[in-house]
């Protein structure tokens, strides 16, 4: 049994339609606006004994951060409260594949990796300006809103296990949950020691791997512990193995995002993104030199960090999933 009915009204305006998805503390609905029938997507909270105070806490504090972020990249809030059945927050609903939808079916074109890319960094950006890590960066939380005009926006969701910076740069206890997807967590996550903006940025240079090359960083570990042990200690395999003519500046901006110590990593989003797009156009010269222009506008960067060393009417969600590799192939 759900959370909520097909039927039911929440919060006295708004009417669920159907069930998205659930995990282990809540559930998602797909509701609509009683008054202007407008989508919206509803996140419930399970309100039973078995969901600790802390995550109730921690979800009330999601949607006061949330609620105070306006990007374009980032899932936005529209209203939240606590009801006899607990606590939701209503968020816009976004229409579209998850990235892991994308990557399962096949790698990203390079084309449509460098935009998402970008896209990615400037929400990272944006959150982190607001004091805000995310900290559980994964293809499943970037969603690809799709338009009829067969273009797409980045947006970043769940921001459930979000910290203020200044809170998680204190000493970690022991006991503290360690948070992320093994696949892609940070670490000095993984090592709980006080973590940064920087912890993001590699969760998302992992994401990026994985969309690139249609692997993770190590195609071949799957055991928990061999995970670990390779974020702690073991390089990732070369993309240059797994992607045949892959730019090698591009390369190295990935590994970049993925270096072992935080301060061999780029400062903040915008420095990993000023140098991204110094590739991206770098790219689009060497492709079509005689009608480049530099229309691309690079990011002023809020500190000095060195580059890496040189070496709405909106598509269903329920399309087919074979298709979803097809939509973004042609974007190439």
């Amino acid at each position: 049994m759900t959370l909520q009915e097909q039927g039911d009204i929440i919060a006295g305006k708004y009417r669920v339609s159907s069930l998205l998805g659930a995990g282990g503390l809540g559930e998602v609905f797909l509701c609509h606006d009683i008054e202007t029938e407008t989508p919206v997507a509803i996140k419930r909270l399970k309100n039973d004994i078995t969901v600790p105070q802390a995550v109730i806490d921690q979800t009330q504090r999601e949607a006061k951060i949330l609620s105070s972020l306006r990007h374009r990249n980032i899932i936005r809030i529209l209203d939240f409260g606590l009801d006899r059945k607990g606590f939701y927050f209503v968020l816009e609903f976004v229409d579209g594949p998850s990235l892991a939808d994308v990557i399962s079916q096949a790698p990203l074109p390079v084309h449509v990796f460098l935009n998402v890319a970008s896209q990615s960094l400037e929400g990272l950006s944006a959150a982190h300006r607001k004091g805000l890590l995310h900290l559980d960066i994964k293809p499943a939380n970037l969603m690809l809103h799709l338009y009829p005009s067969e273009d797409y926006v980045v947006k970043i969701l769940d921001f459930g296990v979000a910290k203020f910076a200044e809170e998680a740069a204190q000493e970690v206890d022991e006991d503290e949950e360690t948070f992320g997807s093994i696949f892609y967590i940070s670490p000095e996550q993984l090592n709980q020691q006080p973590f940064d903006t920087r912890a993001d940025i590699y969760s998302l240079g992992h994401v990026l791997y994985h969309s690139l090359t249609g692997h993770i960083a190590w195609p071949t570990l799957r055991e928990p512990l061999d995970l670990v042990n390779a974020h702690l200690f073991t390089p990732p395999t070369r993309i240059e193995e797994l992607v045949e003519g892959i730019d090698p500046e591009l390369c190295e901006w990935i590994y970049w995002l993925l270096a072992k110590n935080p301060d061999d990593r780029p400062a903040n989003a915008q420095a990993a993104l000023a140098v991204l797009t110094k590739i991206i156009l770098r790219l689009k010269k060497e492709e079509d030199p005689d009608t480049f222009t530099e229309e691309l506008h690079i990011p002023e960067v809020d500190y000095a960090q060195d580059a890496p060393p040189a070496h709405t009417e909106v598509a269903s969600r329920k399309k087919n999933k074979n298709n979803l590799f097809d939509f973004f192939k042609k974007k190439q």
